[in-house]
């Protein structure tokens, strides 16, 4: 008899499955999951940006995913992701419950700013590590190689746990580190590599022209100065474009950090559930606004003009957003638009 009840037993499952990847009403539409693996399988594992691309041409700017049995949300696009992100961005502000902080030690209970989850504290840890710093000099022309370990030592205190001397080795080594890394990734030779796969017949000769300009600007700075500083980035529009044109290019982050819904909320007509405790897994699709067509004259090539206007002046598009945007941006934004300009 037991025997016999098996298949019924593994129907009784395979119902119960099909009814947690069930999408709620007027949720935002998205590929039919599978029972236990949600939509895994519509992913490749060499191209997934290419799939989520592919998505979005099916299903819209705003569309639903089951990462195995739990919903998530992708948002592609300006329009959708400036709702999301600024007009409601208490909404969005949250973190998942299943990101790596809660697989931390028991000893480690500390999760940071980056991983927790929106509510006061958060807020007041945001609003300190912001005023402090500023007023260590974060972005400013001023900050020099003292107030540089300083800044080091206080994301060294927040990742490790530990404040260090100024004349610690240790922080001495990390600041060394972090210069050398910086001129590496960001130096002549890492532009070219940064920008090779977006290859075509003349983008070696633009790639060429476009370093050249920059050296012009810069001995042409050099001419009336002994030494660059960061006010001086006013006055060289066209290394700001090839700088902001490289970090589109790269977009190191495309899917940012997972956000999720902090109450039950709409976004471009769509329903999302806060479902409890645990709210929607929220992900923002970076590398389709850095792409946009509509927002970038030239949206897939490496072409410095999208940041400059017909004046020939530096202009930042709104979508550029390789940091995210609203209450959650990266707080290293000043720092490394800074530090790269000094580079």
């Amino acid at each position: 008899v037991f025997v016999s009840l098996i298949p019924l037993w593994i129907c009784v499952v395979f119902f119960v499955l099909c009814l947690k990847c069930q999408r709620p009403k007027n949720f935002p539409p998205g590929p039919p999951p599978l029972p236990i693996l949600g939509n895994l399988l519509n992913f490749s594992l060499d191209n997934p940006m290419r799939d989520l691309e592919r998505l979005r041409k099916c299903y819209g700017n705003v569309y639903s995913l089951f990462i195995g049995p739990k919903p998530a949300v992708v948002i592609d696009g300006v329009q959708a992701m400036k709702e999301a992100m600024m007009s409601k961005a208490a909404d969005f502000a949250g973190r998942p419950e299943y990101l790596p902080k809660h697989h931390m030690p028991i000893s480690m209970p500390v999760v940071g700013m980056v991983l927790a989850d929106y509510g006061l504290s958060w807020k007041e840890h945001r609003r300190f590590a912001l005023m402090t710093l500023r007023n260590f000099g974060l972005g400013k022309q001023s900050m020099g190689g003292n107030t540089v370990c300083t800044c080091s030592n206080i994301i060294c205190q927040v990742l490790f746990g530990t404040l260090y001397g100024y004349n610690d080795e240790f922080i001495k080594v990390v600041v060394q580190c972090f210069k050398e890394n910086s001129k590496i990734a960001n130096g002549p030779w890492a532009m070219l590599r940064n920008i090779q796969h977006f290859a075509t017949e003349s983008s070696s000769e633009i790639q060429f022209k476009s370093l050249i300009r920059c050296q012009q600007e810069i001995d042409h700075m050099l001419e009336m100065k002994t030494q660059i500083t960061y006010d001086d980035r006013h006055n060289m529009p066209y290394m700001q474009t090839v700088i902001h044109e490289i970090q589109r290019i790269a977009n190191t982050a495309p899917l940012s950090v997972f956000h999720s819904t902090t109450k039950d909320t709409e976004l471009m007509g769509y329903f999302l559930p806060k479902k409890q405790l645990k709210g929607t897994l929220v992900i923002q699709n970076l590398n389709s606004v850095l792409n946009e067509e509509g927002q970038w004259k030239f949206p897939h090539e490496f072409k410095p003009e999208n940041f400059l206007n017909d004046q020939g002046e530096f202009v930042k598009p709104k979508a550029f957003v390789p940091f995210s945007a609203g209450s959650r941006m990266c707080l290293g934004e000043t720092h490394t638009a800074g530090y790269l300009q000094k580079l």
